[in-house]
């Protein structure tokens, strides 16, 4: 409610597991000079923006080398603002989610991708008008398999200025990855 954070690097769950970081409140703000890791190399880590809260930082990962961590967007005025990147389960991270929902927004100025390197069965849901916009996306950039995005629901949103892609070999493989709109949901 308020409350702010400037630091270089963010980490949540660096080499750890199970640990949390949530960001509530209009004018409530987390500001990342570097990246803003939500487990490196560990599982089961959550970050939470909701209730008008922003976070702010260059690139956002989830589950780089880690697995079944999360990252949850709610509630109109919530924002997840990325200067350059976005990427969920990658360097061997599976089954990691971000989630977009209630008139939350996430940015990613540059590109978004969900499984890459090793990255498999990671996730993105937009829903209940939810809000994500990018330059380009990747659903499995890369031996990455099993990688799914869904936007359902009316007022959900996807908004990309240049290409999706389903499924990126790369010369190697990306297999079963998927798109799914929904419900009045827009790509």
């Amino acid at each position: 409610n308020g409350g702010s954070v400037v630091n270089a690097k963010g980490s949540v769950g660096d080499g750890a597991n199970n640990n949390n970081a949530l960001v509530s409140g209009t004018g409530s703000v987390w500001s990342n000079q570097s990246v803003l890791f939500v487990g490196e190399f560990g599982s089961g880590n959550s970050l939470i923006i909701n209730n008008g809260g922003k976070v702010v930082d260059p690139t956002g990962a989830i589950g780089c080398g880690g697995d079944n961590n999360t990252a949850l967007v709610s509630g109109p005025g919530s924002v997840w603002s990325n200067q350059s990147e976005v990427l969920v389960g990658y360097g061997g991270g599976n089954g990691n989610s971000l989630t977009i929902n209630n008139g939350a927004c996430l940015v990613a100025k540059d590109s978004l991708t969900f499984g890459y390197n090793g990255g498999d069965g990671n996730s993105l849901v937009i829903s209940n008008g939810g809000t994500v916009v990018s330059t380009t996306a990747y659903i499995g950039n890369i031996v990455a398999n099993g990688n799914s995005v869904l936007v359902t629901g009316s007022g959900s949103v996807w908004s990309n200025r240049s290409s999706v892609v389903v499924g990126n070999a790369g010369g190697l493989w990306a297999n079963g990855n998927s798109l799914s709109v929904n419900d009045g949901g827009t790509v």
